[in-house]
């Protein structure tokens, strides 16, 4: 099951099952959705709701990049700069 935590080990797991059942696009987002619960689930919903997926790969791409926990590093990261910047501008305004 997958709930948002250790996304790579996750997706090996659904890549191996792809490559040897040889899954078609539908089949593969259908099988995966059976094995995703939770916030990730969540995020599935409303990401195959707005956008939708053109491949495993693609869904594969986006779910790694919000799950990651690099890409979550990096995005707090990002996040802490911007507050910084702010709280300087705030501090050079006085």
């Amino acid at each position: 099951m997958f709930y948002g935590e250790d996304p790579e080990r996750w997706v090996e797991w659904i890549d191996a099952l792809v490559a040897a059942h040889k899954f078609t696009v539908f089949k593969t987002r259908k099988f995966m959705y059976g094995f995703i619960e939770g916030h990730a689930l969540s995020w599935y919903g409303d990401e195959i709701s707005r956008y939708g997926f053109s491949s495993w790969d693609d869904l594969k791409v986006r779910l790694l990049n919000r799950f990651s926990t690099s890409a979550k590093q990096e995005k707090e990261q990002l996040e802490q700069s911007r507050l910084l910047d702010i709280l300087k501008e705030m501090n050079d305004a006085k």
